[in-house]
């Protein structure tokens, strides 16, 4: 009889006549998306979703680190502000407003560079020599996005509060789709949402801002390297927003 002691076998099973398992199509291990390659891959992580998911299918791809929701595409990073909605049977989360974040020359791809039990770092790659990576960290009020040699993007499907809704250092500012700010701080205030959103830039960045009824643009035309922040700062600031802030008192602050 063999000793409870012995060691387990090294030996490759098809040296001992075992067929050889390999899997392919949509059972193939999504190796592309890993920054270092092959090797094992976790499973039932917080962030495996982000990996996993068919791109071609919305809202199967979403992790939730909270206080944000993120969606991770390969051409862009959606962050939302989710609430909950109570019903009869079910609460909800729910997820809308999210903004686009991404960079220029456009990402082509995105894959997983390092993970731990508290936080999960990506990098979108353009192809030509362009990065952004985020760090993305469990209950981290931050989204930190941190740019090589690209330009940063961020959109969002909704329209500006018409009395302050576009700050520059401080100070309120047009947001023509013309003017060149020299900006360190940016603060947009959004009617559909009613969130107020702060971004902090490296000092002195070029940015451009445009608007129209249900879209925001906030770009610069110039590749840089460096961090930049974002975070809500405000998630009722009129009352008048749908969902969780309509009708409500507003924050001040």
């Amino acid at each position: 009889p063999i000793s409870p002691t012995a060691p387990l076998s090294h030996k490759n099973p098809t040296s001992l006549g075992y067929p050889n398992v390999t899997r392919g199509g949509k059972a193939t291990p999504p190796y592309a998306l890993l920054c270092h390659g092959g090797g094992p891959i976790k499973t039932n992580a917080w962030w495996e979703a982000a990996i996993l998911a068919n791109f071609q299918k919305l809202n199967m791809n979403y992790i939730s680190p909270f206080p944000y929701v993120y969606e991770l595409q390969p051409f862009q990073l959606n962050a939302f502000l989710p609430w909950a909605q109570a019903e009869k049977q079910q609460v909800q989360n729910i997820m809308v407003y999210a903004l686009h974040l991404t960079m220029a020359p456009a990402p082509t791809s995105f894959c997983l560079t390092r993970w731990d039990e508290m936080s999960a770092t990506f990098k979108y790659s353009n192809g030509n020599g362009g990065t952004m990576t985020t760090p993305i960290v469990r209950g981290s009020p931050f989204v930190t996005l941190e740019y090589e040699n690209a330009a940063p993007n961020i959109t969002t499907k909704q329209g500006l509060q018409i009395h302050g809704g576009f700050h520059v250092n401080g100070a309120e500012q047009d947001c023509d789709g013309t003017t060149t700010y020299k900006v360190r701080t940016v603060k947009v205030r959004f009617i559909n949402s009613d969130a107020e959103w702060t971004m902090w830039f490296p000092p002195n960045t070029p940015l451009l801002c445009a608007k129209s009824t249900n879209h925001v643009s906030l770009w610069s035309e110039q590749l840089m390297t460096g961090v930049v922040r974002l975070a809500v700062t405000n998630n009722c600031t009129t009352g008048t927003g749908v969902f969780w802030c309509q009708g409500k008192e507003p924050n001040r602050n």
